[in-house]
């Protein structure tokens, strides 16, 4: 399995449970879940349920693996998060700030290089909404059960919102098609907003809801993939890069764990011929000498946002090696280890911590969410002592640099790479999802050597 087997929390009838013996309140919708419910029951031996039990572990969990203190931090990003969601479900970088309690006086957006309020781009409110219900979601908070009544409630409306997003079209080119944009690389949207309608599936058991729409999402992504490589930002491009192939790789890898739950029928071939096209751009696109996996050419720096920074980029590329991060995650999750060029992309990272360093004059930025949350879950996977050195710097970077007062409480500010993107939404949701990284995904088990 993908991901760590969790234990089942019903869904019961009643408006909260409390569990004495963990000090967990347990906030469950009232009542239309139960058939949901027992079909799980029925379809899978090896549970993946998210909950508010699971939340209670996750704390725990947090502490062995390194991530002590981190829980309240997590708590605080999804509390902002939850205070700057628009009426309708969505979450947008682009006008968030509208949800601000104080209108007056708004979160900032942009720093350094933009006035302080100014807008992020727009575009991607589906995939900034994909992400905070990540967020949710990996502390085992669903539409269905959550630590907070707020949670749930959000969770909610966030589904209603991403699932009118999704196209209907009889065109194989669009159907199954979660936000599209004017944008080119509204495929982002995409594949963001289905791995969070998987993660939500696993979590809830919600079949009814959620499997037809997942499915559709799914297998446009199988339809649509550059065949024998990756993805681009084109349906069945005759290009791939190694962002998009990440993200949509990730996407087929929960749809994988959702079939093999029982949740969706997907055809397993299907699903290995996808992923391992994805591994074979992922080589394609490694440097021999040094392990770097570039974004269209093997170690090259990777896309640059244009024309919004001015005359002088302002970030350190050497310091971020996101497509080398995911690409480690991804090897791992498949069941490699030991072996090169995993070894050169672990070196790599450890080489390369986290590190909250704004630009100032001449010196660049090294800020990167996009990078940290790659390269924490792929850290926390390696463990010993490059996780520990690697994730002390992680806590710091990231502890630190959190808003702690007025309407900003719990949000990082928008100005790394891509912040300019997603804003403040962007940059909150992955932060706690980079400091989910002590539970959301289980440890994968190292292969056995084989006998001579």
């Amino acid at each position: 399995m993908l991901r760590q087997n969790r234990m089942r929390l019903g869904v019961a009838a009643v408006a909260a449970i409390v569990f004495i013996g963990l000090g967990v309140l347990v906030i469950s919708a009232s009542k239309g879940r139960a058939s949901a419910s027992e079909k799980v029951e029925a379809a899978t031996q090896n549970d993946w349920t998210r909950s508010a039990r699971y939340a209670s572990r996750a704390d725990k969990q947090t502490g062995k693996s390194g991530g002590t203190g981190t829980a309240k931090n997590v708590k605080l990003a999804l509390d902002w998060l939850v205070r700057h969601q628009a009426d309708d479900g969505s979450w947008s970088g682009e006008n968030y700030s509208v949800s601000c309690r104080k209108p007056d006086d708004p979160c900032a957006n942009q720093d350094g290089w933009h006035a302080s309020t100014g807008p992020s781009l727009p575009g991607f409110d589906v995939g900034v909404t994909g992400l905070a219900v990540l967020a949710m979601a990996g502390r085992g908070n669903t539409h269905i059960e959550a630590e907070k009544k707020e949670y749930r409630e959000s969770v909610d409306r966030a589904i209603t919102w991403l699932l009118k997003q999704q196209s209907e079209s009889t065109d194989d080119a669009k159907r199954g098609v979660i936000g599209h944009s004017e944008r080119e690389e509204w495929i982002y949207n995409h594949a963001i907003a289905t791995m969070a309608l998987g993660e939500l599936l696993l979590g809830s058991g919600d079949v009814d809801r959620l499997a037809a729409p997942f499915l559709a999402a799914v297998e446009y992504c199988l339809r649509g993939q550059t065949k024998g490589y990756g993805w681009k930002y084109t349906y069945q491009s005759i290009m791939s890069d190694s962002s998009v192939t990440m993200w949509m790789a990730n996407a087929v890898l929960v749809a994988k764990a959702c079939s093999e739950a029982g949740l969706i029928k997907l055809d397993a071939e299907k699903i290995e011929t996808s992923l391992s096209s994805a591994e074979k751009w992922i080589l394609a696109v490694t440097a021999k000498s040094s392990g770097v996996v570039g974004y269209q050419a093997p170690g090259d720096e990777g896309s640059r946002m244009q024309g919004v920074y001015g005359k002088e980029f302002p970030f350190d590329k050497g310091k971020m090696l996101p497509h080398t991060a995911a690409a480690l995650e991804f090897a791992i999750t498949r069941g490699k280890r030991g072996v090169e060029p995993l070894l050169k992309w672990e070196g790599l990272l450890v080489k390369t911590p986290p590190e909250w360093k704004p630009a100032r004059g001449s010196e660049l930025s090294s800020i990167s969410f996009y990078y940290w949350y790659y390269a924490a879950h792929a850290m926390f996977q390696i463990g010993d002592k490059p996780w520990k050195k690697f994730n002390k710097s992680l806590k710091t970077a990231l502890r630190k640099s959190q808003r702690t007062r007025g309407c900003e409480k719990g949000s990082w500010d928008p100005i790394g790479e891509w912040g300019i993107a997603g804003g403040r939404v962007y940059s909150t949701a992955m932060g706690a999802l980079t400091l989910e990284c002590y539970y959301r995904h289980a440890k994968e088990e190292q292969p056995k050597p084989k006998d001579d």
